[in-house]
């Protein structure tokens, strides 16, 4: 036992053949077999890394909004044809369309 009180033997807070301290993450990691993920180190499906404290652009509300309606019930092809609608517009920027989005949702619920 390397760590005082441990009862399986297996956590230490060095690592096997390399001397650096071990956090939870590594010891997970090794215990399951896996990479420790992190969110720090998120990654998209491209595989490049994902600022956490990335701010939100409107695009990407527009696309949780269309997730959410879409787990909501609401047509995912409707909600596309209703968004190609609106950006089809002249000069129609991803902010307006989500302003012109949130109004029409905001109108239909009073």
């Amino acid at each position: 036992m390397a760590i005082k009180g441990c009862c399986n033997g297996r956590h230490s807070i060095v690592k096997k053949g390399t001397g650096a301290a071990m956090g939870g993450q590594d010891v997970r990691a090794a215990v399951h077999g896996g990479a420790a993920s992190s969110s720090a180190g998120a990654t998209t499906s491209g595989g490049a890394p994902q600022r956490v404290n990335a701010p939100i652009t409107a695009a990407k509300k527009i696309e949780s909004l269309r997730l959410a309606l879409v787990k909501s019930g609401v047509d995912g092809a409707a909600f596309d044809a209703a968004n190609a609608r609106l950006a089809s517009a002249d000069g129609a920027t991803d902010d307006a369309v989500l302003a012109q989005l949130v109004a029409l949702l905001q109108s239909s619920l009073v």
